[in-house]
């Protein structure tokens, strides 16, 4: 099982979410929401905004993080489409 940084080496989309998850996890019980906006928000800047990088970067499976998201009431596909409208509006 290849961690995170070992499958994305030292390039960019690693730096981005090493970034994210260091801003967003700088208090305790941040919520998974804010989390996963942060890194969709990094990522999709460079066009991955895939659920196994997201999960990679959180530690956990895609199943739970679904679970997760669901529990809060969202979804993953949700909320890539707020990220998205949130970087387009921004760069108008």
């Amino acid at each position: 099982h290849q961690t995170l940084s070992s499958r994305m080496g030292e390039g960019p989309d690693r730096q981005v979410v090493h970034h994210a998850l260091l801003l967003q996890t700088a208090g305790h019980g941040v919520a998974i929401v804010a989390q996963v906006k942060a890194l969709l928000s990094a990522l999709l800047r460079s066009n991955t905004g895939a659920i196994d990088t997201v999960c990679e970067a959180l530690v956990i499976t895609p199943r739970t993080l679904q679970r997760r998201l669901a529990a809060a009431g969202t979804s993953y596909r949700a909320l890539v489409d707020e990220v998205r409208a949130d970087l387009a509006e921004r760069n108008v």
